[in-house]
């Protein structure tokens, strides 16, 4: 597999990082620290930049909440700046990450989603007598953090963009070495990432 480089001067560009602050904002504008951030959105964005550049930037800072729909789990969301940064690493690295799933791949991608989900799972029920159906108990919190930063050095060989990948598989310490928190957009990403050998082998 051919290494991705070159990406780290997109993502700290303006028209990125302001992309991403849009991104980030968007349905969450009335809240303190979002009109916080954008009362002075230039120096915010550029105070971003720079704290990367220097690696400076906090990683890991969440606020953590319980949800019980549909089941009960813990929620771990990243301070605002840190969720602008998020969509900004994203921007560039998602494609890359995106090559590496299968097609019957729905979760928290683009054009895809729970109701695709449900209407691809109809199709295929109906073409078959047997079906099976696997969950795997507390995914996030059980992926080995050493092991998703091998897989991802063997995509990015981009010096900044892999430091700042491993800061923030490396910054949930609920337990030693292991987990992703839910919540976080690079969490998603790099969930369906991991697990893509394995979907590939369920579909032979």
């Amino acid at each position: 597999m051919k290494r991705v480089g070159n990406l780290w001067s997109a993502v700290v560009e303006r028209g990125n990082l302001l992309r991403a602050f849009h991104q980030a904002a968007r349905g969450k504008r009335h809240k303190m620290e979002v009109r916080r951030y954008a009362a002075d959105l230039d120096g915010s964005l550029a105070r971003l930049r720079e704290e990367l550049e220097e690696r400076t930037f906090e990683i890991g800072k969440f606020n953590m909440f319980m949800v019980f729909d549909p089941k009960e789990r813990l929620i771990h969301a990243a301070r605002f700046p840190e969720r602008v940064f998020h969509h900004a690493l994203m921007n560039l690295c998602e494609p890359e990450l995106e090559r590496q799933s299968v097609y019957h791949s729905y979760a928290c991608r683009k054009g895809k989603g729970r109701l695709a989900g449900i209407e691809a799972a109809q199709t295929a029920a109906r073409s078959g007598a047997w079906h099976l159906k696997l969950d795997i108990r507390k995914y996030f919190e059980s992926i080995p953090q050493k092991r998703l930063i091998n897989r991802v050095r063997r995509v990015f060989k981009d010096s900044e963009v892999l430091h700042w990948l491993e800061k923030i598989i490396g910054g949930h310490h609920l337990e030693t070495c292991k987990g992703l928190p839910i919540g976080s957009l690079t969490s998603q990403h790099l969930a369906n990432f991991y697990l893509g050998p394995l979907d590939r082998y369920c579909q032979g």
